[in-house]
């Protein structure tokens, strides 16, 4: 089973990104790396453990993707748990 989460940010009034500037696009790469090294220090053991893969990218000059697969019965609960994890670091 595969899931995948879109998270965007607020698009301007004219309907540019948020994110405009090689220094916002930085950012957006820093925290992404910074997410997947979170879940693999907190959650990567088990996740390895339950079969799980999961993923963190940039979704283009908007937002970032999240991208699960895995056995449908674990998949959700670490799905939620991996977004729980994001929200508590923020």
């Amino acid at each position: 089973m595969y899931l995948l989460i879109t998270l965007l940010t607020n698009e301007e009034e004219n309907g540019t990104a948020y994110i405009k500037t090689p220094w916002d696009v930085a950012n957006l790469h820093l925290m992404t790396d910074c997410l997947l090294e979170t879940v693999n220090q907190e959650m990567g053991y088990e996740a390895y453990l339950a079969d799980i893969e999961y993923n963190i990218k940039n979704f283009e000059d908007r937002g970032i993707k999240l991208q699960f697969s895995g056995y449908q019965a674990t998949l959700i609960t670490f799905a939620k748990l991996f977004v729980d994890l994001m929200l508590l670091h923020r």
